[in-house]
């Protein structure tokens, strides 16, 4: 999947989405949202903890952390290219 056709598919489904990448060990710290977060892996690989149980998405995989769940990411080791979907 490309990030055009992954911003496409949360566009459908009425998220705004934008595609990010992050370098080799990149770090986002335990965060909340007030909306859902759609996370659809293109490249690369990320650590993505919730609730306390780590998670390793690859390219292909999604996850939707629910409004307020407190999550961490952290890019894998050739970093990572994901797109992200809120709303």
């Amino acid at each position: 999947m490309t990030p055009d056709e992954a911003e496409a598919r949360l566009r459908k489904e009425g998220f705004h989405a934008f595609t990010q990448e992050m370098d080799s060990g990149d770090m986002l710290p335990t965060h909340a949202h007030p909306f859902i977060a759609a996370h659809i892996i293109i490249d690369g690989t990320m650590e993505l903890t919730v609730h306390g149980k780590k998670m390793i998405l690859k390219p292909g995989d999604r996850y939707d952390v629910p409004a307020g769940v407190p999550h961490a990411a952290k890019a894998g080791p050739q970093g990572c290219v994901c797109t992200v979907g809120q709303k």
